[in-house]
């Protein structure tokens, strides 16, 4: 954390996660507590935390593990973020809007720093017919409407950033989940890059969401402002 902005000057380095998706991988909370008190406490003796913020906890369908870190490491995190990934029934009818706002209204009534505080869904994407290499819908057409679907309740939930996964598929050998296809393909576009980009285009960092109701159950109505007063 020290050698990669100062000797190799990446300006990008913001936020500092102790392990992706720690109730699986570390699987025992307390284990957990104790190594990010650990980081914590040698980020502060070097420095770092005045410039890098400790983001958690982020967990993945464990919502106990973000209620323990708003209880518990409130004076830690700067930041919240999870993962989830949806099935097309739940995004569909509407209800992944109402999951996230629990997320992050519990963390806005139990911290009072919160307000101040990024509130982030780290990774996002349709769990139906999927594994952690493949989804087999990401080429179709209602994918691209389920991820828009998708942003579009996060953002009325009150989040504050979506990072869909993911980018293209040659992070990882014989992968398929990205917004463009690995270089052996081409790196295509695939078809939901397109609304992904507009919203990220129309909706950019610093704009106001509001929460307006919806005029029907088949609508999704996403309003806000932009940091230029726009609407």
């Amino acid at each position: 954390m020290e050698y990669l902005p100062d000797l190799e000057r990446y300006t990008c380095i913001k936020y500092f996660i102790l392990v992706n998706e720690p109730n699986y991988e570390v699987k025992d909370w307390n284990r957990w507590k104790v190594g990010l008190e650990n980081v914590a406490g040698v980020f502060a003796q070097r420095g770092l935390d005045q410039r890098l913020v400790l983001m958690g906890s982020d967990h993945s369908n464990a919502e106990h593990w973000h209620i323990q870190s708003v209880d518990q490491l409130q004076h830690l995190l700067g930041a919240y973020d999870i993962h989830r990934y949806e099935s097309d029934s739940i995004v569909r009818t509407g209800r992944l809007e109402k999951y996230l706002r629990f997320q992050w209204e519990y963390a806005l009534a139990e911290d009072s720093q919160a307000k101040e505080k990024c509130l982030v869904v780290g990774e996002a994407g349709l769990k139906d017919d999927a594994d952690t290499c493949s989804n087999r819908r990401i080429d179709s057409f209602e994918y691209g409407i389920f991820m828009a679907d998708y942003a579009v309740q996060a953002a009325r939930a009150g989040t504050t950033a979506i990072s869909a996964w993911m980018l293209d598929d040659n992070s990882h050998p014989n992968f398929n989940w990205g917004m463009w296809t690995n270089k052996e393909k081409g790196l295509r576009l695939r078809s939901w890059f397109h609304p992904w980009s507009l919203l990220s285009r129309y909706f950019p960092k610093g704009s106001t969401i509001f929460r307006m109701e919806q005029p029907s159950p088949d609508w999704r109505l996403l309003v806000g402002t932009t940091p230029m007063g726009t609407s």
